[in-house]
């Protein structure tokens, strides 16, 4: 069988670039190559990884300046379909692994946080979005943003006939036209 190998260095949000097998850093590249094992076959594998750049801010409260913990940042552009980490309690991140280039970059707190999804430079939208330059072993810093709190949705969901609560549904609203993404819980 043959197989496309990537080494992805995203969810230890480590400082190296994530790559094919052959050495390609496109995570979306149609011409990497397959690698081809066969059934009783063992095969080696060595990767050679080169050093991206970062990003990092703090992401606070609108309302009462306090950072928040636990928002997701992705960045998202260059060769990259998209690199995520995680706000610390203290509302700091750093976004490792990025190859030089120039990205939007996205704030989603979920709905358990129940802020407004943002991109740099305080917008709600995409197109609007300020692109954040990266240099490869360098981090580009002071890429802030402070979130608005959303409104919230609440109800109960149940079976029609008994009445009995039905749990593991999910609930989804779709954004205000142009609606362009929904969220669920």
């Amino acid at each position: 069988a043959s197989y496309l190998v990537y080494f992805s260095t995203e969810r230890a949000n480590l400082d190296y670039v994530s790559a094919f097998e052959d050495g390609l850093a496109s995570q979306w590249e149609a011409e990497a190559d397959l690698v081809s094992v066969g059934a009783a076959e063992e095969r080696r594998l060595d990767a050679g990884l080169v050093e991206g750049g970062s990003i990092s801010g703090t992401v606070t409260d609108t309302t009462t300046g306090l950072p928040i913990g636990g928002v997701r940042v992705c960045a998202a552009g260059g060769t990259v379909g998209g690199r995520c980490t995680a706000t610390i309690p203290g509302g700091g991140y750093r976004l490792n692994g990025l190859p030089g280039g120039e990205y939007v970059v996205e704030f989603e707190a979920a709905n358990a946080l129940n802020y407004l999804r943002a991109f740099y430079a305080e917008t709600t939208e995409f197109p609007a979005a300020t692109k954040v330059p990266v240099t490869v072993s360098q981090t580009t810093p002071g890429i802030d943003e402070a979130m608005s709190p959303g409104a919230q949705i609440l109800g109960h969901v149940s079976d029609v006939a008994s009445g009995a609560a039905l749990a593991g549904v999910d609930v989804c609203a779709l954004g205000p036209p142009p609606a362009e993404f929904e969220d669920c819980d």
